[in-house]
């Protein structure tokens, strides 16, 4: 059994990194809902790192879907890195559509890179 939750953020390329680990149950979706939005509106890309949930239920579940739609009504971009356990959560709901995910955070960053708007330092266009 999984004890607890961790919830985590860092700013990484000009994108908020929320990563979550643990179970995200009733009770813990209230943790995550408030970390998420602090990131709402701010206009900072957010990738929510969620590989180390080993369990979330239907409350936890919620609260990510609200926040997209949330980011999306605001116009800004979060993309989803999901574990195991959340993906099947994604494919039972049928919103893989809905949903920008990612299989890392490295590629959700890649991603949100190539649509940021931040100056680079470097003249390099990619690859």
């Amino acid at each position: 059994m999984v004890s607890g939750l961790q919830v985590s953020s860092a700013v990484r390329a000009g994108c908020c990194v929320l990563t979550v680990a643990g179970e995200v149950d009733l009770v813990r979706s209230r943790v995550l809902e408030v970390a998420l939005l602090r990131h709402t509106g701010v206009g900072m890309p957010l990738v929510l790192d969620l590989g180390g949930v080993e369990f979330m239920d239907s409350a936890g579940f919620y609260v990510v879907v609200r926040t997209n739609h949330e980011f999306r009504k605001t116009g800004q971009r979060l993309i989803v890195v999901p574990s195991h356990v959340v993906m099947g959560l994604i494919e039972v709901a049928g919103v893989r559509h809905v949903l920008a995910l990612r299989e890392s955070v490295d590629e959700a960053l890649t991603t949100l890179g190539a649509t940021t708007a931040e100056p680079r330092a470097s003249g390099t266009s990619g690859p």
